[in-house]
């Protein structure tokens, strides 16, 4: 039997062979609202979303003379849409899961042709903007470890108070942006709420 997933919209997801056609807007929107970073172990709960929003938001002031930093900003906002399907499993994990790392690429390159993300996600900037967010999440949200890390991820160059959104919260700011940065789904969801939505789903879910 093939390793597939059952996503919120009804999707099957095949983990092992993803295509395009199963990757949908709102079940990365809605999953990554709900994962936890760092395993559940930060002092308050931060989603994924929340964080993908963070690492967007200091690519995009990594940038300023950019006249149009979309691209850059969009591989951001995804560069961990993947662990909506395989959940957000540690870096020390994952040297012991190599076969993860295979799984999570083909997911991502199914994700940037389903949604048409830049193939940016690897990207010095946005790499770099990813450690900048861990150096924050580390000072705001961890307890004092008794090992040292070894070494330092870098210090943005602003200062961001994570806000630690409730899932609520941190889907509408995460759909809210994409919809600012061109997701045609994130904007259906976006103009969709406008008007009186005949939808059997809880708001504030509209599927795309």
């Amino acid at each position: 039997m093939k390793p597939w997933i059952h996503t919120f919209s009804g999707q099957a997801v095949d983990l092992d062979h993803p295509l395009p056609e199963q990757i949908k807007f709102v079940d990365i929107a809605h999953a990554l609202s709900r994962l936890q970073r760092w395993c559940g172990h930060s002092r308050r709960p931060f989603s994924v979303a929340e964080h993908s929003v963070v690492v967007a938001q200091l690519v995009k002031d990594m940038h300023p003379w950019t006249m149009d930093p979309q691209e850059m900003v969009l591989a951001a906002l995804f560069h961990d849409a993947h662990e909506a399907y395989t959940n957000d499993v540690s870096s020390p994990l994952k040297t012991l899961l190599p076969e993860l790392r295979a799984i999570q690429s083909r997911l991502q390159t199914a994700i940037e042709s389903s949604l048409g993300i830049p193939k940016l996600s690897k990207s010095h900037s946005v790499i770099t903007a990813d450690l900048m967010s861990l150096s924050l999440e580390r000072d705001q949200l961890l307890a004092p470890c008794v090992r040292d890390w070894g070494w330092d991820p870098p210090k943005p160059h602003v200062q961001i108070q994570l806000q630690c959104l409730d899932p609520d919260e941190a889907y509408d700011l995460f759909v809210e942006w994409c919809a600012d940065f061109g997701v045609a789904d994130a904007r259906k969801i976006v103009d969709a709420r406008k008007e009186p939505v005949d939808i059997d789903l809880p708001i504030p879910y509209v599927l795309g």
